[in-house]
């Protein structure tokens, strides 16, 4: 039986992805669906999340480089809840927003065993970061979190670390091309000693000054596991 299925960087569209999706619902066993970059919106996303929904075993899923909005987000997250074996989520360089990221954050608290989840490049700003963090506190294995290329500030970027405390597995975290300062950087500074198992951080392009790079480097000092 086929258990992955690539298609990613063609130019399948929403009608493509309609029809698509009822040929893959007869694939009971499938894993891993990359459908990135194809133009794919709201349409093609609500008809991939029936295929979610009958096809339990999904290990991966990609759908970044289209254009979904909230409302593909929250036909998506509907959907994500029948997979308990979910480990990995791209839907970067999407228009999901504030919207879309809480709801689908909210809906992979029913996947035990997510690693790796990648929100970046989606006009998320700090209200969709602070939903983003209260879901954290249930990514028990989560290993690798993008939410660069986004609108995150002070606000957003100290409840993630906050959350991310939940994730003692954490090994990447981007939280670059933000807007996050001196404030955000220190409570990433006092957050580092809580993620053993961390080796790559990017802060790059954002909006730090000394005083945070000051409080960034005598925390960095104490981790030499990291990149």
């Amino acid at each position: 039986p086929i258990t992955s299925v690539n298609l990613a960087s063609n130019e399948i569209g929403d009608d493509g992805a309609v029809v698509l999706s009822e040929a893959l619902k007869q694939c009971p066993q499938l894993h891993c669906l990359d459908l990135g970059s194809n133009g794919i919106g709201d349409k093609g996303a609500i008809t991939v999340s029936e295929v979610l929904k009958q096809c339990h075993h999904f290990h991966l899923v990609n759908l970044s480089g289209n254009n979904i909005g909230p409302k593909g987000a929250t036909a998506l997250s509907e959907a994500v809840v029948h997979c308990s074996e979910l480990q990995e989520v791209n839907l970067g360089s999407n228009k999901i927003s504030n919207e879309g990221a809480a709801t689908l954050c909210e809906a992979l608290k029913q996947c035990p065993h997510l690693r790796r989840l990648d929100l970046s490049r989606n006009s998320v700003g700090d209200e969709g970061a602070v939903s983003v963090s209260e879901a954290l506190k249930h990514y028990s294995q989560l290993q690798y979190l993008n939410v660069g290329w986004n609108s995150i500030g002070d606000v957003g970027a100290t409840a993630l670390i906050g959350g991310l405390m939940h994730c003692t597995r954490i090994q990447e975290i981007d939280l670059g091309s933000n807007v996050i300062g001196d404030e955000g950087a220190m409570a990433v500074a006092e957050g580092l000693r809580n993620y053993p198992n961390l080796y790559h951080l990017n802060l790059c392009s954002n909006k730090i000054g000394d005083v945070g790079a000051d409080a960034l480097s005598r925390a960095l000092s104490h981790q030499l596991h990291l990149k």
